[in-house]
């Protein structure tokens, strides 16, 4: 349920574990995100306590359980739903490339406003606002945390974004 699979384990059961794992390589962003970055974050994110997420296919739509969420991986979820539903191949490859692209873009702009963000309060505040809004800011937030260890100002902006997201968060907006 999250971008880069590669960091979580799951438990399918239902008798359609071929069909789901292989949903799941092919879902990946393991070979589009640079090795050394998946590698730290698979790490980093091992790091947490993570329960296996548990794929039930026993009934006709699939159940989640141990699963993290946020808008970001729910609208696409329905979306890969939708397009399971009409059993045309070709429509639900579409989506799930657009996923992809979708997924890579807002880590590119991310990376983006936090150069920016490095010499412009504006563009910090701009940063936020993209984390906020974007449905995936948890995920994209660890992903650049660990791309941007080694570089202390960019290191400086994630670590302010950090702290106002869980601001955020507390405050329940």
């Amino acid at each position: 349920n999250e971008f880069a699979f590669s960091f979580l384990s799951f438990i399918i059961v239902g008798g359609k574990e071929l069909c789901v794992s292989r949903f799941l390589s092919v879902a990946s962003l393991q070979g589009l995100i640079h090795e050394g970055t998946m590698t730290s974050l698979c790490m980093a994110m091992s790091e947490e306590q993570h329960k296996s997420v548990v794929i039930d296919c026993s009934s006709s739509q699939p159940q989640f359980y141990n699963a993290g969420s946020n808008r970001f991986c729910e609208d696409w979820m329905q979306a890969f739903l939708n397009g399971a539903e009409g059993g045309n191949p070709f429509l639900f490859r579409q989506v799930l490339e657009n996923f992809k692209l979708k997924a890579i873009q807002d880590t590119n702009n991310l990376k983006r406003f936090i150069r920016q963000a490095e010499m412009n309060h504006y563009a910090l505040f701009k940063c936020y606002m993209f984390l906020k809004n974007c449905g995936s800011g948890d995920i994209l937030l660890k992903i650049v945390k660990v791309e941007h260890e080694e570089m202390p100002e960019a290191k400086n902006v994630v670590a302010v974004l950090e702290e106002f997201m869980k601001e955020t968060l507390s405050l329940g907006f």
